[in-house]
């Protein structure tokens, strides 16, 4: 059990599953009648770790296998705990840094196999995952991981602050063929494979009149990132004021997205500083000069605001951005720290 022992330590919550023949009632395990429990298991976990051959890890999952942007990890373990083997998702499902701690916490060797990790290299697709970043091409992401395998350097933008040195492989020269861009918004593309990867760190704040749609929010969210030139993927969330709980069409606008909506007292809003656009209207009425712009500002924890109060239809909104910083400091030869 110094498996599920090193998993909860490092955050999750575990479950020993087993054939009833080795159940050992000190050690908790629960019955797994064949590989009847793999689909709802595959589906719903974020980490697999079988104890046995590959072979029987592979059968197993083969019927559930995706695509790396939805597959959980799936780590292989062999039965005397020689070996701790990453067999899917090791970048962006992270199964190649859990397969490490695992190796450490049982004394394993670990097996891996992915090209950047065998060669020393920037793993992008790890690294976004681990750093919360949107991924808007697989397919460009293969391309940087090739090129830096080839030893063709690989171009980087960020339109974020940056700490940390560039992992070796990347250059900011933008005269590559290939390279990596930081921002809110997936068109920039000053290379010939580009790579756009957007931080969730975007928090819409909408204001709106009782009975409004959900269509009627999504128009003018819509319209708003457009003119703010923001990818919906940079949105983590939406916010209002607590007057709004019960709001059904900003309930159901949040849930279509699936997106936490976070609610703000009057007096939360209140005292925040900064300048914001009032309205006496709005002051009248809820007893705040401003909703979309103070909650968004809220719920950022006093973030940047990218884009002031927009008004459509009697809907309003803001956006605005938590402050972030693309971190390599936390990298060091091909291996981010976790």
């Amino acid at each position: 059990m110094l498996i599920s022992a090193c998993l909860n330590k490092n955050g999750y919550e575990t479950v020993a599953y087993t054939m009833e023949k080795y159940v050992d009632l000190d050690y908790r395990l629960t019955i797994n009648p064949g590989c009847s429990q793999t689909a709802s298991v595959f589906r719903e976990s974020r980490v697999l770790v079988y104890v046995g051959a590959c072979g029987i890890a592979v059968r197993s999952i083969a019927p559930h296998v995706k695509s790396k942007m939805e597959d959980p990890a799936v780590i292989v373990v062999d039965e005397l705990a020689r070996h701790v083997i990453p067999l899917l998702s090791g970048h962006l499902g992270q199964a190649n840094k859990i397969a490490k701690k695992i190796a450490s916490e049982i004394e394993a060797q670990i097996v891996l196999t992915t090209a950047t990790d065998i060669n020393g290299l920037f793993a992008v697709d790890e690294w976004a995952s681990y750093n919360g970043l949107q991924i808007a091409s697989m397919h460009c992401a293969k391309e940087i991981a090739a090129a830096l395998v080839d030893g063709e350097a690989v171009g980087f933008v960020s339109s974020y602050r940056m700490t940390g040195e560039l992992p070796a492989g990347l250059s900011y020269d933008r005269n590559t063929r290939c390279g990596i861009v930081i921002g809110d918004t997936f068109d920039c593309k000053p290379f010939a494979v580009t790579l756009n990867l957007v931080p969730k760190k975007c928090c819409i704040g909408i204001g709106c009149r009782r009975g409004t749609t959900a269509e009627e929010i999504e128009e003018a969210v819509r319209i708003a990132l457009c003119e703010a030139r923001i990818d919906i993927a940079a949105v983590s969330c939406l916010s209002s004021v607590e007057l709004k709980r019960d709001e059904a069409g900003l309930l159901d606008f949040a849930a279509k997205y699936d997106w936490p909506l976070i609610f703000f007292s009057v007096k939360e809003l209140t005292v925040l500083s900064g300048i914001f656009t009032s309205s006496d209207f709005v002051y009248k009425t809820i007893g705040i000069d401003n909703v979309c712009e103070r909650s968004a500002v809220a719920c950022t924890e006093n973030g940047r605001l990218l884009l002031s109060k927009r008004s459509h239809n009697g809907v309003t909104v803001a956006i605005a951005r938590r402050d972030w910083q693309v971190d390599f400091n936390n990298y060091r030869d091909g291996e981010a720290n976790v």
